[in-house]
Protein backbone atom coordinates (compact mmCIF):
# COMPACT_ATOMS: atom_id res chain seq x y z
CA UNK A 1 0.00 0.00 0.00
CA UNK A 2 1.41 3.37 -1.07
CA UNK A 3 0.32 6.92 -0.34
CA UNK A 4 0.69 9.36 -3.27
CA UNK A 5 -0.85 12.82 -3.27
CA UNK A 6 -2.84 11.81 -0.17
CA UNK A 7 -4.44 8.93 -2.06
CA UNK A 8 -4.06 5.30 -1.02
CA UNK A 9 -2.83 3.15 -3.94
CA UNK A 10 -3.18 -0.63 -3.88
CA UNK A 11 -2.06 -1.52 -7.41
CA UNK A 12 0.07 -0.30 -10.30
CA UNK A 13 -3.04 1.06 -12.01
CA UNK A 14 -3.94 3.00 -8.86
CA UNK A 15 -0.42 4.40 -8.73
CA UNK A 16 -0.48 5.54 -12.35
CA UNK A 17 -3.96 7.01 -12.04
CA UNK A 18 -2.99 8.95 -8.93
CA UNK A 19 -0.57 11.21 -10.78
CA UNK A 20 -1.69 14.56 -12.07
CA UNK A 21 -2.07 16.41 -14.33
CA UNK A 22 -3.55 14.21 -17.04
CA UNK A 23 -0.25 13.95 -18.88
CA UNK A 24 0.57 10.57 -17.36
CA UNK A 25 -2.80 9.06 -18.21
CA UNK A 26 -2.94 10.50 -21.73
CA UNK A 27 0.62 9.84 -22.81
CA UNK A 28 2.83 7.74 -20.59
CA UNK A 29 0.17 5.62 -18.92
CA UNK A 30 -0.79 3.60 -22.04
CA UNK A 31 2.86 2.92 -22.79
CA UNK A 32 3.62 1.79 -19.27
CA UNK A 33 0.54 -0.42 -19.18
CA UNK A 34 1.44 -1.95 -22.53
CA UNK A 35 5.00 -2.58 -21.41
CA UNK A 36 3.83 -4.45 -18.35
CA UNK A 37 1.21 -6.56 -20.14
CA UNK A 38 2.92 -7.50 -23.39
CA UNK A 39 6.16 -8.90 -24.73
CA UNK A 40 7.10 -5.59 -26.31
CA UNK A 41 10.74 -4.67 -25.72
CA UNK A 42 12.29 -1.49 -24.37
CA UNK A 43 13.51 -0.27 -27.75
CA UNK A 44 10.06 -0.67 -29.28
CA UNK A 45 8.47 1.27 -26.44
CA UNK A 46 11.11 3.99 -26.75
CA UNK A 47 10.35 4.25 -30.47
CA UNK A 48 6.66 4.72 -29.70
CA UNK A 49 7.54 7.52 -27.30
CA UNK A 50 9.55 9.11 -30.11
CA UNK A 51 6.45 8.90 -32.27
CA UNK A 52 4.37 10.67 -29.66
CA UNK A 53 6.93 13.44 -29.37
CA UNK A 54 7.03 13.96 -33.14
CA UNK A 55 3.25 14.39 -33.27
CA UNK A 56 3.36 17.12 -30.66
CA UNK A 57 6.18 19.49 -31.58
CA UNK A 58 5.95 21.99 -28.76
CA UNK A 59 7.36 22.51 -25.29
CA UNK A 60 4.33 21.08 -23.54
CA UNK A 61 4.58 19.06 -20.36
CA UNK A 62 3.31 16.04 -22.29
CA UNK A 63 6.44 15.99 -24.43
CA UNK A 64 8.67 16.58 -21.43
CA UNK A 65 7.19 13.59 -19.61
CA UNK A 66 7.43 11.43 -22.70
CA UNK A 67 11.12 12.26 -23.04
CA UNK A 68 11.75 11.41 -19.41
CA UNK A 69 9.91 8.11 -19.67
CA UNK A 70 11.94 7.26 -22.77
CA UNK A 71 15.11 7.35 -20.66
CA UNK A 72 13.61 4.76 -18.34
CA UNK A 73 12.70 2.50 -21.30
CA UNK A 74 16.02 2.56 -23.08
CA UNK A 75 17.04 -0.66 -24.79
CA UNK A 76 18.90 -3.22 -22.71
CA UNK A 77 19.70 -6.39 -24.60
CA UNK A 78 20.84 -8.20 -21.47
CA UNK A 79 17.55 -7.97 -19.67
CA UNK A 80 14.40 -9.90 -20.52
CA UNK A 81 11.01 -8.24 -20.73
CA UNK A 82 9.87 -10.28 -17.72
CA UNK A 83 12.76 -9.02 -15.59
CA UNK A 84 12.17 -5.49 -16.82
CA UNK A 85 8.48 -5.68 -15.99
CA UNK A 86 9.30 -6.86 -12.46
CA UNK A 87 11.84 -4.06 -12.09
CA UNK A 88 9.28 -1.46 -13.20
CA UNK A 89 6.66 -2.78 -10.79
CA UNK A 90 9.14 -2.48 -7.93
CA UNK A 91 10.54 0.94 -8.81
CA UNK A 92 7.97 2.86 -10.86
CA UNK A 93 6.24 4.70 -7.97
CA UNK A 94 9.46 6.19 -6.61
CA UNK A 95 10.82 6.83 -10.11
CA UNK A 96 7.75 8.79 -11.16
CA UNK A 97 7.84 10.80 -7.96
CA UNK A 98 11.49 11.64 -8.66
CA UNK A 99 10.64 12.60 -12.24
CA UNK A 100 7.87 14.89 -11.06
CA UNK A 101 10.55 16.90 -9.25
CA UNK A 102 12.57 17.42 -12.45
CA UNK A 103 11.83 20.73 -14.17
CA UNK A 104 12.40 21.22 -17.88
CA UNK A 105 14.77 24.07 -18.73
CA UNK A 106 14.42 25.10 -22.36
CA UNK A 107 17.78 25.87 -23.90
CA UNK A 108 18.74 29.41 -24.74
CA UNK A 109 21.41 32.08 -24.65
CA UNK A 110 22.05 34.34 -21.67
CA UNK A 111 24.68 36.74 -20.41
CA UNK A 112 26.57 35.00 -17.65
CA UNK A 113 28.19 37.05 -14.90
CA UNK A 114 27.50 40.48 -13.46
CA UNK A 115 28.79 44.05 -13.67
CA UNK A 116 26.64 45.29 -10.78
CA UNK A 117 28.09 47.49 -8.07
CA UNK A 118 28.14 44.50 -5.70
CA UNK A 119 29.75 42.09 -8.18
CA UNK A 120 33.08 40.48 -7.32
CA UNK A 121 35.93 40.56 -9.82
CA UNK A 122 35.42 36.94 -10.87
CA UNK A 123 31.84 37.75 -11.99
CA UNK A 124 32.67 40.77 -14.13
CA UNK A 125 33.70 39.08 -17.37
CA UNK A 126 30.34 39.00 -19.12
CA UNK A 127 29.90 36.69 -22.09
CA UNK A 128 27.09 35.02 -24.00
CA UNK A 129 26.53 31.40 -23.02
CA UNK A 130 24.27 29.10 -25.03
CA UNK A 131 22.82 25.98 -23.43
CA UNK A 132 20.86 23.00 -24.74
CA UNK A 133 17.70 21.73 -23.02
CA UNK A 134 18.09 19.92 -19.71
CA UNK A 135 16.11 19.00 -16.60
CA UNK A 136 16.97 20.22 -13.12
CA UNK A 137 15.43 19.21 -9.82
CA UNK A 138 13.09 21.76 -8.28
CA UNK A 139 14.84 21.33 -4.93
CA UNK A 140 18.14 20.20 -3.51
CA UNK A 141 18.59 16.51 -2.73
CA UNK A 142 16.88 15.75 0.57
CA UNK A 143 18.16 13.52 3.34
CA UNK A 144 15.38 11.04 2.61
CA UNK A 145 16.50 10.79 -1.01
CA UNK A 146 20.15 10.40 -0.05
CA UNK A 147 19.38 7.76 2.56
CA UNK A 148 17.33 5.74 0.09
CA UNK A 149 20.23 5.47 -2.36
CA UNK A 150 23.33 5.56 -0.17
CA UNK A 151 22.02 3.95 3.01
CA UNK A 152 23.48 6.65 5.25
CA UNK A 153 22.86 10.25 6.25
CA UNK A 154 25.95 12.43 6.67
CA UNK A 155 23.98 15.57 7.54
CA UNK A 156 24.51 17.55 10.73
CA UNK A 157 20.93 18.88 10.85
CA UNK A 158 18.64 15.84 10.70
CA UNK A 159 15.25 15.59 8.96
CA UNK A 160 13.82 13.68 5.99
CA UNK A 161 12.83 16.82 4.10
CA UNK A 162 15.85 18.89 5.01
CA UNK A 163 18.54 19.21 2.35
CA UNK A 164 21.35 16.71 2.66
CA UNK A 165 24.53 18.51 3.69
CA UNK A 166 28.01 17.81 4.93
CA UNK A 167 28.75 16.17 1.56
CA UNK A 168 31.87 16.66 -0.56
CA UNK A 169 31.94 17.08 -4.33
CA UNK A 170 33.22 13.51 -4.58
CA UNK A 171 30.31 12.30 -2.45
CA UNK A 172 27.90 14.04 -4.83
CA UNK A 173 29.22 12.60 -8.10
CA UNK A 174 29.19 9.14 -6.49
CA UNK A 175 25.55 9.71 -5.46
CA UNK A 176 24.66 10.73 -9.01
CA UNK A 177 26.10 7.50 -10.40
CA UNK A 178 24.41 5.44 -7.69
CA UNK A 179 21.05 7.04 -8.48
CA UNK A 180 21.52 6.38 -12.19
CA UNK A 181 22.33 2.73 -11.47
CA UNK A 182 19.31 2.47 -9.18
CA UNK A 183 17.07 3.36 -12.11
CA UNK A 184 19.17 1.45 -14.66
CA UNK A 185 20.15 4.67 -16.43
CA UNK A 186 23.56 5.53 -17.81
CA UNK A 187 26.23 6.66 -15.39
CA UNK A 188 27.46 10.17 -16.20
CA UNK A 189 30.81 9.88 -14.43
CA UNK A 190 33.84 7.64 -14.71
CA UNK A 191 35.28 7.68 -11.19
CA UNK A 192 38.81 6.42 -10.59
CA UNK A 193 39.84 7.51 -7.11
CA UNK A 194 40.05 11.30 -7.20
CA UNK A 195 39.99 11.41 -11.00
CA UNK A 196 36.48 11.99 -12.34
CA UNK A 197 35.61 12.20 -16.03
CA UNK A 198 32.31 13.03 -17.73
CA UNK A 199 30.77 10.17 -19.73
CA UNK A 200 28.36 10.31 -22.70
CA UNK A 201 28.55 14.10 -22.78
CA UNK A 202 26.74 14.08 -19.45
CA UNK A 203 23.60 12.60 -21.02
CA UNK A 204 21.38 9.68 -20.11
CA UNK A 205 21.64 9.78 -16.33
CA UNK A 206 21.76 12.00 -13.26
CA UNK A 207 24.62 14.43 -12.67
CA UNK A 208 25.56 17.76 -11.14
CA UNK A 209 24.73 20.94 -13.05
CA UNK A 210 27.52 22.78 -14.80
CA UNK A 211 28.11 26.24 -13.41
CA UNK A 212 26.45 27.73 -16.50
CA UNK A 213 23.41 25.43 -16.18
CA UNK A 214 23.11 26.35 -12.53
CA UNK A 215 23.20 30.12 -13.16
CA UNK A 216 20.82 29.96 -16.14
CA UNK A 217 18.29 27.98 -14.08
CA UNK A 218 18.71 30.23 -11.03
CA UNK A 219 18.04 33.27 -13.22
CA UNK A 220 14.81 31.68 -14.44
CA UNK A 221 16.01 30.49 -17.86
CA UNK A 222 14.13 31.96 -20.79
CA UNK A 223 11.47 33.25 -18.36
CA UNK A 224 13.97 35.35 -16.41
CA UNK A 225 12.90 38.66 -14.87
CA UNK A 226 16.56 39.48 -14.14
CA UNK A 227 16.19 39.31 -10.38
CA UNK A 228 19.24 39.67 -8.15
CA UNK A 229 18.34 36.50 -6.25
CA UNK A 230 16.68 33.32 -7.53
CA UNK A 231 13.09 34.46 -7.95
CA UNK A 232 13.05 37.90 -6.35
CA UNK A 233 14.94 41.10 -5.59
CA UNK A 234 13.86 40.61 -1.96
CA UNK A 235 15.92 37.83 -0.44
CA UNK A 236 13.57 37.01 2.46
CA UNK A 237 10.92 35.93 -0.06
CA UNK A 238 13.06 33.20 -1.60
CA UNK A 239 15.89 32.20 0.72
CA UNK A 240 16.99 30.95 4.11
CA UNK A 241 20.14 32.90 4.89
CA UNK A 242 22.08 34.34 7.82
CA UNK A 243 19.42 36.89 8.85
CA UNK A 244 16.38 34.57 8.94
CA UNK A 245 17.55 30.94 9.25
CA UNK A 246 17.98 30.68 13.03
CA UNK A 247 21.38 29.14 12.30
CA UNK A 248 20.07 25.96 10.68
CA UNK A 249 18.80 24.48 7.44
CA UNK A 250 15.09 24.34 6.63
CA UNK A 251 12.86 21.88 4.72
CA UNK A 252 13.05 22.30 0.96
CA UNK A 253 10.38 24.17 -1.01
CA UNK A 254 9.22 26.39 1.87
CA UNK A 255 10.09 29.73 0.28
CA UNK A 256 8.84 31.26 -2.98
CA UNK A 257 10.11 29.57 -6.15
CA UNK A 258 11.78 31.31 -9.07
CA UNK A 259 10.40 31.79 -12.59
CA UNK A 260 10.99 28.12 -13.46
CA UNK A 261 9.43 26.76 -10.26
CA UNK A 262 12.81 26.04 -8.64
CA UNK A 263 13.20 26.42 -4.88
CA UNK A 264 16.12 27.40 -2.66
CA UNK A 265 18.54 28.27 -5.43
CA UNK A 266 19.38 31.18 -3.19
CA UNK A 267 20.18 30.16 0.38
CA UNK A 268 19.61 27.07 2.54
CA UNK A 269 22.69 25.11 1.34
CA UNK A 270 25.45 25.76 -1.14
CA UNK A 271 25.15 23.60 -4.25
CA UNK A 272 28.13 21.86 -5.81
CA UNK A 273 28.60 22.26 -9.58
CA UNK A 274 30.64 20.19 -12.01
CA UNK A 275 33.18 22.87 -12.93
CA UNK A 276 36.67 23.51 -11.68
CA UNK A 277 36.85 27.08 -10.42
CA UNK A 278 38.66 29.42 -12.82
CA UNK A 279 38.29 32.89 -14.29
CA UNK A 280 35.63 33.28 -16.97
CA UNK A 281 36.72 33.35 -20.62
CA UNK A 282 35.69 36.46 -22.54
CA UNK A 283 34.42 34.77 -25.72
CA UNK A 284 30.92 33.30 -26.24
CA UNK A 285 30.52 29.65 -25.27
CA UNK A 286 28.14 26.78 -25.98
CA UNK A 287 27.44 24.23 -23.22
CA UNK A 288 30.66 25.09 -21.33
CA UNK A 289 32.12 22.55 -18.91
CA UNK A 290 34.61 24.90 -17.26
CA UNK A 291 38.35 24.47 -16.97
CA UNK A 292 39.88 21.06 -17.74
CA UNK A 293 41.69 20.94 -14.40
CA UNK A 294 42.06 22.81 -11.15
CA UNK A 295 42.28 22.56 -7.38
CA UNK A 296 38.78 23.68 -6.33
CA UNK A 297 35.25 22.95 -7.53
CA UNK A 298 32.54 25.57 -7.86
CA UNK A 299 29.65 25.87 -5.45
CA UNK A 300 26.73 28.25 -5.90
CA UNK A 301 23.71 29.80 -4.22
CA UNK A 302 24.70 30.85 -0.72
CA UNK A 303 23.41 29.15 2.42
CA UNK A 304 21.71 29.44 5.79
CA UNK A 305 24.81 30.91 7.45
CA UNK A 306 25.92 33.36 4.75
CA UNK A 307 24.81 36.93 4.13
CA UNK A 308 22.69 38.38 1.33
CA UNK A 309 25.65 39.18 -0.96
CA UNK A 310 26.54 35.48 -1.28
CA UNK A 311 23.00 34.54 -2.32
CA UNK A 312 23.03 36.49 -5.59
CA UNK A 313 22.51 34.36 -8.73
CA UNK A 314 25.86 35.45 -10.17
CA UNK A 315 27.95 35.01 -7.00
CA UNK A 316 30.70 32.37 -7.24
CA UNK A 317 32.38 30.35 -4.53
CA UNK A 318 34.58 27.26 -4.41
CA UNK A 319 36.15 24.59 -2.27
CA UNK A 320 38.43 21.61 -2.62
CA UNK A 321 36.35 18.66 -3.89
CA UNK A 322 37.08 16.56 -0.80
CA UNK A 323 35.83 19.16 1.69
CA UNK A 324 32.60 18.63 3.63
CA UNK A 325 30.65 21.08 5.73
CA UNK A 326 27.16 21.54 7.14
CA UNK A 327 26.26 24.00 4.42
CA UNK A 328 27.41 22.00 1.34
CA UNK A 329 24.58 20.28 -0.57
CA UNK A 330 23.64 19.36 -4.15
CA UNK A 331 20.97 19.54 -6.84
CA UNK A 332 20.40 17.01 -9.63
CA UNK A 333 20.39 17.53 -13.39
CA UNK A 334 19.18 15.08 -16.04
CA UNK A 335 20.10 15.68 -19.71
CA UNK A 336 18.68 13.41 -22.39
Amino acid sequence: MIQINNKTCFSLNDILDSFSPDMLRLYTYPLLREMLHSTKGCEEVANEVDGLVKTKQDASEFVQYACLVKVFFRDDANRSSEVLSSYIRDNLPVFLRDLQDMVHVAGGTFKMGSTGSDADDDEKTIRDVTLSDYYICQHTVTQQQWQRIKGNNPSIFKGDHLPVENVSWYDCVAYCNALSRYYSLKECYLINGTTVSLLNGGKGGFRLPTEAEWEFAARGGERSHNFKYAGSDHLDEVAWYKDNSNSKTHPVCQKKSNELGLYDMSGNVWEWCWDWYDSYPSSPQSNPLGASSGARRVRRGGSWNYDFARCRVSYRNFNAPDERDYYFGMRLVLAL
